[in-house]
């Protein structure tokens, strides 16, 4: 016997084809709750829900807009749109007196070492990303912090001020500043502990973009090592046979370093093809002998230090002669302005002369303030600051003032140190000043800037490295310090406080 089958058409939404239900005596609303008409479930149902109809309207507002698509995100119609994260949540219908109970209830370990680890954790992210990021933000709050931003910078400029993001320089924090009081660092191994200088070491220099420092001295060899703290492999060593090295550089390029000694001749050792070059007598250069010199940071001139005041400018890149600048007195020591537009030199009779390179000019000349001869010059790489040394051991740090005044008096008189300076360098971060002497031990003090004080902890009589200090230099951010003697080793130093190289 057939039985007549029954087609059912089912809705794309539904899972299932719908079921005939038998009409009871009970009738149902359009939410499908069965009413009762038990007065009491209606007067508890009014007090808890607040009434069938408040109810449905409640329901009825809750209910997502049309624009929202599937899995509840925005269609990509405007920014302008309210999210689904940016909604405001409902509220309660009631409140339970258990969950607020537990929302009360005091925090075990467990949870205060979550909390600790994930505070930990957001602060290192923000210190290495910042704050929260753009992207982790909702629509509506870039909106809004971009109105405001908006609205900020027309204040500031109707007012006249200029934004804080618009101008140039460092903007350095309470936390960012180098501390005074006691120098956080580390004794490293060695700089040139794969190979020792067998005589005294005359010049230490790091590279300016490569973890290099050089080391020479009068042991007539050129020593190249990799800077990191812990063995400092050697990269090459040059030995130049009758040539004692007084002087050597990094061309400002990074491509050569330049070896001078006491003859008329130099040498400059070519790092990309291995090769050195002996630069021979430069033809109108009189002097017999260039010990000493310094290179332009823009890397187009050598400044050669002569006698009876003579100072002799030479191209880096031909090694021709260019010009020659003239002192009253004795040349004691030469440096260039980080810019290398200006030429500073300090002569024995205690006076400053200040050049303009490009017209070959003396522009300014000051006294050093109770110099009795001067030895030692140093400028600060944002030209803030200016140190000189002389041979009683008193060091005299100017600021700008000096640049503009002919008898300019010292922002601070270093008195830590009681025979002649042999060197003053001040730091790429230009936070430290370091001033040393290598004819008496317990004679290197690094000074704190800008509050000029000594470190209390570096320089003590107990440390060897502290002796006999002929040279030193900061690496080109601050991370490292290296200090060259006259027992043929180079120290070197982490400075905590700066984190790269």
């Amino acid at each position: 016997m057939l039985r007549k089958t029954r087609t059912f058409e089912v809705d794309a939404g539904r899972s299932s084809p719908p079921k005939r239900k038998k009409r009871t005596k009970w009738s149902t609303d359009i939410l499908g709750l069965i009413q009762r008409e038990d007065r009491e479930e209606a007067m508890l149902e009014s007090k808890v829900f607040g009434g069938k109809t408040q109810l449905l309207e409640s329901l009825n507002e809750e209910r997502l807009p049309p624009s929202l698509t599937h899995g509840g995100i925005l269609d990509s119609a405007g920014e302008d749109e309210v999210g689904v994260l940016d909604r405001e949540k409902p509220r309660p219908v009631w409140e339970d007196e258990d969950d607020q109970e537990s929302d009360q209830r005091k925090p075990d370990s467990e949870d205060i070492h979550m909390r600790e680890k994930h505070k930990e954790r957001r602060t290192q992210f923000e210190r290495a990303i910042g704050s929260q990021p753009s992207w982790a933000r909702l629509k509506s709050e870039r909106s809004k912090d971009t109105k405001d931003s908006d609205s900020d910078s027309e204040d500031s400029d109707e007012e006249g001020h200029i934004p804080l993001s618009r101008r140039t320089g460092t903007y350095l924090t309470s936390s960012a500043a180098l501390p005074q009081g006691a120098l956080d660092y580390q004794a490293c191994t060695d700089a040139n502990v794969a190979k020792r200088t067998k005589k005294c070491v005359t010049q230490v220099e790091f590279h300016k973009s490569a973890q290099v420092v050089l080391v020479a001295g009068f042991d007539q060899t050129l020593n190249l090592f990799q800077v990191d703290g812990e063995h400092n492999p050697k990269i090459q060593s040059i030995f130049l046979e009758r040539f004692p090295i007084h002087s050597a550089h990094f061309s400002a390029d990074g491509n050569e370093v330049i070896m001078s000694s006491d003859y008329r001749w130099f040498h400059c050792f070519d790092m990309m093809t291995g090769k050195v070059n002996k630069i021979p007598y430069i033809k109108g250069v009189p002097e017999k002998s260039l010990p000493q010199f310094c290179v332009s940071p823009d890397g187009k001139l050598l400044a050669f230090r002569g006698k009876h005041g003579q100072i002799y400018l030479v191209s880096a890149k031909s090694k021709e002669y260019v010009a020659t600048l003239k002192m009253n007195g004795r040349v004691m020591d030469l440096t260039f302005s980080a810019d290398g537009s200006r030429l500073l030199g300090f002569g024995d009779d205690c006076d400053v002369y200040i050049w303009n390179i490009n017209d070959r000019r003396c522009i300014h000349k000051f006294s050093d303030d109770g110099c009795t001869m001067g030895t030692s010059i140093s400028v600060s790489d944002n030209g803030q600051y200016l140190a000189t040394g002389s041979d009683s051991g008193i060091v005299n740090i100017y600021d700008e003032e000096c640049f503009q005044k002919t008898n300019p008096k010292p922002l601070r008189v270093i008195k830590n140190l009681t025979t002649r300076v042999s060197v003053t360098r001040f730091s790429p971060s230009n936070e430290v000043l370091g001033v040393a002497s290598y004819e008496d031990s317990n004679a290197t003090k690094m000074i704190h800037l800008p509050s000029c004080e000594a470190f209390s902890n570096f320089g003590d009589s107990r440390h060897q490295y502290t002796r006999c200090i002929r040279t030193m230099d900061f690496s080109p951010n601050s991370g490292y310090l290296s200090l060259g003697n006259s027992n043929g080793r180079a120290f070197l130093f982490r400075l905590k406080h700066y984190d790269s190289y």
